[in-house]
């Protein structure tokens, strides 16, 4: 399990072609993982 350290709402596109996105960065000792919310909170239950 992992630490978070902190969350941040951002905006995200693959490349620049493509459509911006909400999504939330989770940082923790772990490392970052960029997602929707539901991905985000299953990651949380992960790391709980």
């Amino acid at each position: 399990s992992g630490v978070i350290h902190s969350f941040d709402l951002t905006k995200s596109r693959i490349t620049e072609k493509r459509e911006w996105h909400d999504c939330v960065k989770l940082s923790c000792d772990k490392g970052k993982t960029v997602g929707n919310p539901e991905k985000c909170a299953y990651l949380l239950k992960q790391l709980a």
